[in-house]
């Protein structure tokens, strides 16, 4: 499931799941409207864990990479 599947399926805005992974609502809306995983790997485990899943369900491209580097699509370089 998808980010955006995984909150709508709890009933949660973008704004409460910002709240409960201690995000930007700016980054759950660009991570749900683009398809983008979020460049710092803390941000992607808190959202993942707000959602009840591990990261890289979420974002398996995303693996154990080191959350250095910068996001060019939803891929980490």
């Amino acid at each position: 499931m998808t980010l955006r599947e995984l909150r709508l399926k709890r009933g949660w805005t973008q704004q409460l799941l910002a709240i409960k992974a201690r995000a930007s609502t700016s980054t759950v809306s660009a991570c749900e409207l683009y398809g983008f995983a979020p460049r710092r790997a803390d941000t992607r485990e808190r959202l993942a864990n707000a959602l009840g899943v591990v990261p890289i369900a979420l974002w398996p491209e995303h693996g154990r990479q080191e959350e250095s580097g910068y996001c060019e699509g939803n891929i980490l370089v």
